[in-house]
């Protein structure tokens, strides 16, 4: 059987919100599908969206578990782990 991209709905199976019609009146360029809504993923060349980025958004991990104590519990553990393994005793087994 050959793929034929016109039997595949697209209108019906999208949902349109009031977020997407706001989006293309504030000159969305490009779209994207997720969970059957269209979500936007670009309002300027990529360029300037790039450097939008760059300028006006810091990036940060998730510093719940960052810190100290914490290193120094997984490298220990860590440690133990891998020396009992070698030894052929391993520790901190996942019992199912």
């Amino acid at each position: 059987m050959i793929f034929d991209p016109a039997l595949i709905q697209r209108g019906a199976r999208l949902k349109r919100s009031p977020y997407f019609a706001a989006t293309q009146r504030a000159g969305c360029l490009g779209y994207t599908v997720y969970n059957h809504m269209l979500l936007p993923i670009r309002y300027d060349s990529f360029e300037a969206e790039y450097q939008r980025l760059l300028a006006d958004v810091t990036l940060s991990p998730h510093l719940g578990y960052v810190n100290e104590e914490n290193y120094r519990t997984f490298h220990r553990d860590t440690v133990e782990n891998v020396a009992a393994w070698l030894a052929g005793k391993p520790i901190r087994i996942l019992q199912p």
